[in-house]
C-alpha cells in the first residue's frame, strides 16, 4: 500500500512538472484570437467631457419625462403615462450604458513586437463600439384631455477607438484605451 501511494505521489509530481514545462513562457495569440477576445471582453469609454455632457443631457430629459409621467398618471391619462414611463426607462438604460462603457462590436488587431510562430503577446486593436440609442421626442400634442407623445428619430451614440492589448493568460487580456 505504501509502495502504491509513493508511486502515485511521484506520478502526480511528474505530471505537474511536465505541464509546467509545456507552458513555461508567456501566453501568445494570433491576431484573430486577440480580436475575438477584445470583442468578448473589451469595453470602450467615451471621452470624459462628452460622457459628462451626455449624462447631463439624458438626466435632464429623464427628470422632465418622469415628472410628465407622474402628472399624466394623476390626470388619469394612462396611455401618456405609459409612453413617458417607457421614455424614462430607455433613457435610464442609455445613461447606464454610457457611464459603464460601450461593448466592442468589431475589432481588427495587429501584433506588436516580435512574433513567435505567428503569435504575439501584445496587440494594437482598432475597435468599433456597440451603439446606444437615446430616444428623442418630436412633439407633445394635447387632444382634449389626452396627451399624444410623438417620438422622433433616436440619437445614436457609437465610438471608434484604439486599444493596446496585452495577453495575460489562456483566455484573459488586459487593455487600455489609447487617446
Amino acid at each position: 500500500m505504501r509502495h502504491f501511494m509513493f508511486l502515485s505521489l511521484i506520478g502526480i509530481v511528474l505530471a505537474s512538472a511536465s505541464t509546467a514545462v509545456a507552458h513555461s513562457g508567456a501566453w501568445a495569440w494570433s491576431t484573430s484570437r486577440a480580436a475575438q477576445m477584445v470583442i468578448a471582453d473589451g469595453i470602450v469609454q467615451l471621452p470624459p467631457a462628452e460622457r459628462a455632457s451626455l449624462r447631463a443631457e439624458i438626466q435632464s430629459a429623464r427628470s422632465e419625462y418622469l415628472l410628465a409621467e407622474m402628472i399624466a398618471s394623476e390626470e388619469g391619462d394612462w396611455f401618456a403615462a405609459g409612453m413617458y414611463h417607457n421614455l424614462v426607462y430607455r433613457l435610464t438604460k442609455a445613461r447606464d450604458k454610457i457611464l459603464s462603457g460601450l461593448g466592442v462590436d468589431k475589432a481588427r488587431c495587429t501584433g506588436v513586437g516580435r512574433a513567435s510562430k505567428g503569435r504575439f503577446k501584445h496587440f494594437r486593436c482598432s475597435v468599433s463600439s456597440q451603439f446606444v440609442e437615446i430616444p428623442t421626442v418630436a412633439s407633445i400634442e394635447r387632444e382634449g384631455d389626452r396627451q399624444i407623445v410623438v417620438e422622433g428619430p433616436p440619437r445614436i451614440v457609437a465610438l471608434d477607438a484604439q486599444l493596446d492589448v496585452h495577453v495575460t493568460g489562456k483566455a484573459s487580456i488586459v487593455y487600455r484605451q489609447v487617446g
